[in-house]
């Protein structure tokens, strides 16, 4: 069985805009890094099942270092994504499964996202940088300029 980090949130938006941040170029680069001066300078993303994800991640004086790619296994707007990591120029043969469920709640959306570890960084440290990720995306859609 594959080790998980699973980070849930409920972030005070509509479920179509939280959705929407998910798949949205345009948003990825303002929210998809795990902070620490780290930059997104570009995103791509062909937003189907069989689409790709890559995302650039630079460094904080702004040299891209890789890319996060990944292609879509499931695509249900508003409601479910899920990918698999294709990311083989940072982790031989990446595979791992990212699923992101989006739930209407009172308060907003409820986003739970769960995804396979890999085994060359400490469990923490991913936690520590997915959950980032989500800190960033609720920031952005929970200010005005979201």
């Amino acid at each position: 069985m594959v080790d998980t980090v699973k980070i849930e949130r409920v972030i005070d938006a509509p479920i179509e805009r939280v959705f929407d941040a998910f798949v949205t170029p345009e948003d990825l680069v303002r929210w998809h890094n795990a902070g620490e001066g780290w930059q997104t300078p570009y995103a791509e993303v062909d937003a189907r099942v069989g689409g790709k994800i890559k995302i650039g991640y630079a460094n904080p004086e702004g040299k891209v270092e890789f890319d996060f790619t990944a292609i879509f296994t499931e695509f249900d707007r508003p409601k479910r994504i899920a990918y698999r990591l294709a990311m083989e120029e940072v982790i031989a043969d990446d595979d791992r499964l990212v699923t992101v469920d989006f739930t209407e709640v009172e308060s907003g959306t409820k986003v739970v996202l769960e995804l396979e570890i890999e085994l060359i960084n400490d469990i923490e440290l991913q936690r520590h940088g997915w959950t980032a990720h989500i800190d960033h995306l609720q920031l952005l859609l929970e200010t005005k300029e979201g």
